[in-house]
């Protein structure tokens, strides 16, 4: 991919509207969008977590079986997978492979990478259902609605309870008094 980049220069990239996230081909982004999407035919017998592909639902089976044969030199902390570990790692360390384009800045992380040259270009994927207002992490996405509309979502379903409630009790009443004058007709 490096050397593409060389060679060609700038790729295409094909964003996935759920999540943001970026692919440099098309057959990418459809397998990753499989992930937003219900359909999770693979299924864990021991815990039944569902996943999108065979292989993922193979790694997934490690979790049960404890066995995490990658450990950290530095604090024995194991892992599943090597790629894990070598994130981990960063950790301890300076090094910041994942350089911005457009200013010096360097990360640890390619998602933290992604998330900041969204600010550059300035693009706000992620949309609030409340107020329409837009983000260009996630996490601020998450952070806004937890600060600005928790609120509101615990009025709207406590209203939903009460009238629900409500809506029980009149039933309930209704009933009663029906029978009463079942009483009284039959008397």
């Amino acid at each position: 991919m490096k050397f593409e980049y060389l060679l060609y220069g700038h790729r295409e990239q094909f964003a996935c509207q759920a999540c943001g996230k970026t692919f440099t081909d098309e057959a990418r982004l459809r397998k990753h969008e499989k992930l937003h999407t219900a359909d999770r035919p693979f299924v864990c017998e021991m815990c039944a977590k569902a996943f999108t592909t065979q292989a993922h639902l193979k790694e997934h089976l490690k979790i049960h079986t404890g066995y995490k044969p990658y450990s950290c030199e530095v604090c024995a902390k194991s892992f599943i997978r090597a790629p894990d570990l070598k994130k981990h790692e960063r950790v301890h360390s300076n090094e910041r492979p994942f350089a911005c384009h457009h200013c010096d800045k360097a990360f640890k992380h390619k998602s933290h990478l992604k998330d900041h040259e969204r600010r550059h270009r300035g693009e706000k994927p992620f949309i609030c259902a409340s107020c329409t207002k837009a983000f260009a992490k996630a996490s601020d996405l998450k952070r806004h609605e937890n600060n600005m509309h928790s609120e509101q979502r615990k009025q709207v379903t406590t209203s939903a309870i009460q009238s629900e409630t409500e809506q029980l009790q009149a039933a309930a009443m209704a009933a009663e008094a029906e029978q009463q004058l079942e009483t009284i007709a039959c008397s």
